[in-house]
């Protein structure tokens, strides 16, 4: 069920011997509360480079509860082994509600990263420890099989989790991939997107070999992918592995599998959503415009890329907003403006500042371009309230609850007040939306998995909006989807790996 619980801490992170002694030396006098500390923030800020440079929350509030306050984070600064992200000339911000963020710095990362070993057969081979306390770990990470209040997974859930038996990758062809990679960075041939994309790679191979790893013949390999269910039904891969890796280590990784095939589902989320439009009377033109068109029609009229403006429409799909009149001083706390600030970065020898006139046209440009759709959805987020809500709602152990396509559940309980009225209504209506969309784009891949075996295909990766497979998922397996979830307007599509 979906409610508020606390901050997740890792317990087990599973490392070959050489990682577990280089970190044993870096925390030399530390105490084992700090080694926790200092190890889940070390995961977090590998997982988070993406989308937050490495930047990591952790509330003053889960360090006392979890450690009792005994963590020397001011020990963990001085020596280098972590670092503190500065707000506005503060380190958090009640205004803003944004608390503490922690990372280990990029020097220390890449010393523990290239404390791994070199070989796929070496990780095959070696020792292995949790990093967490530094003791021995013969066995590898298996599926969280329950939710953070350790509920267990709605069937459907758990049925396509334990679908997937392996992961097969072309790990030589990785190897290469990263080789040149790092090439690049040793001779300064490459920006910092390229070395960020490196340090996500790695962190990403470097796990999925830790997950048992066994060589196969012609430099393949295949490894046990471990999936957590995030809080709307979606599963995602432990230690990032095939699914959240960049696109061109999953081009290196998977396109030499004999027979292997990569499907997406096409505007997936809008797909989903014009449905939703229709159940709720409330006109889809736009979208079903959207839907047909190149996305480069809409990225040139606001003068950013085509992944740039995909994250800011599914963000805006999402709840987020866009703040027309921003704080150009600092940088934007909305994902939108965060998209569009790290778009109008510059490049060359002024390489991270920021062109503030570009962004502030952008800004502009994305809501002109987007004004019909923020009207559309706003009225698609005050149906769910008044509309789908009442229509929709159960009441398990006297909690007010909606449940999504997967079976998951989301207790409305903690936004309604005690006289009965919805409180931080806006944030609701946000976790609604993903939590209604999201759904419905996992049970439909869910579907498309716990059948793999019935139409002859196995199911290798799952990748949120798409999976993939060995064998041909043929048009029977997607028809069964589209009824079984009901989702009419879906289509699964072949791609190449790019």
């Amino acid at each position: 069920m979906v409610s508020k619980t606390e901050s997740y801490i890792i317990h087990t992170y599973r490392v070959p011997s050489s990682v577990n002694k280089e970190v044993g030396n870096l925390l030399e006098g530390f105490s084992k509360e700090d080694r926790h500390f200092f190890v889940h923030t070390l995961l977090s800020t590998q997982l988070n480079i993406r989308e937050l440079e490495g930047w990591t929350p952790i509330p003053a509030k889960t360090i006392w509860n979890k450690w009792t306050g005994k963590v020397d984070i001011k020990g963990l600064i001085e020596v280098g082994l972590i670092e503190i992200r500065v707000i506005s000339e503060t380190t958090y911000s009640v205004s803003q509600k944004v608390c503490r963020h922690y990372r280990v710095p990029e020097p220390i990362l890449e010393l523990i990263l290239n404390s791994y070993p070199k070989t796929t057969k070496e990780f095959e081979t070696c020792c292995y420890y949790n990093l967490v306390n530094g003791r021995k770990m013969n066995k590898s990470n298996r599926h969280k099989l329950s939710d953070n209040n350790n509920n267990s997974l709605r069937k459907l859930v758990k049925e396509a989790i334990l679908s997937q038996e392996r992961c097969v990758i072309d790990s030589s062809a990785i190897e290469e991939h990263l080789e040149e990679l790092e090439f690049e960075i040793d001779f300064g041939f490459c920006s910092n997107k390229a070395k960020k994309r490196f340090l996500i790679d790695k962190t990403a191979f470097n796990n999925l070999r830790c997950s048992g790893i066994i060589c196969l013949e012609n430099g393949l390999a295949q490894y046990e992918p471990s999936y957590t269910m995030q809080k709307y039904g979606r599963i995602s891969e432990q230690g990032s592995g095939m699914q959240s890796c960049t696109r061109e280590m999953k081009k290196a990784g998977f396109s030499t599998i004999p027979n292997v095939r990569n499907y997406d589902i096409v505007n997936s989320q809008p797909s989903i959503l014009v449905q939703q439009l229709e159940e709720a009377g409330i006109d889809s033109t736009w979208l079903e415009e959207y839907i047909v068109k190149d996305k480069t029609y809409y990225s040139y009229q606001v003068n950013v890329s085509k992944d740039c403006w995909k994250r800011c429409f599914m963000a805006l799909i999402m709840g987020g907003s866009i703040d027309t009149k921003p704080d150009v001083d600092e940088e934007p706390s909305n994902k939108i403006n965060e998209y569009i600030w790290e778009e109008s970065k510059l490049k060359g020898d002024r390489e991270g500042e920021v062109d503030i006139e570009a962004y502030l046209h952008k800004v502009t440009k994305f809501n002109e371009v987007t004004s019909k759709l923020q009207e559309t959805l706003k009225a698609w987020h005050n149906w769910i309230i008044e509309t789908y809500i009442p229509r929709h709602a159960i009441y398990p152990r006297g909690r007010k609850s909606l449940v999504n396509k997967t079976g998951t559940t989301f207790d409305i309980s903690d936004f309604i007040t005690k006289e009965g009225k919805y409180q931080t209504i806006n944030k609701l209506k946000r976790q609604l939306a993903a939590f209604l969309l999201q759904g419905a784009e996992a049970a439909f891949i869910f579907e498309l998995s716990v059948v793999a075996d019935y139409y002859n295909y196995e199911v290798i990766s799952n990748q949120h909006d798409g999976l993939v497979t060995i064998g041909e998922v043929p048009i029977e397996a997607k028809e069964y989807a589209k009824t079984m979830t009901g989702l009419k307007y879906i289509v699964l599509e072949e791609k190449p790996f790019i």
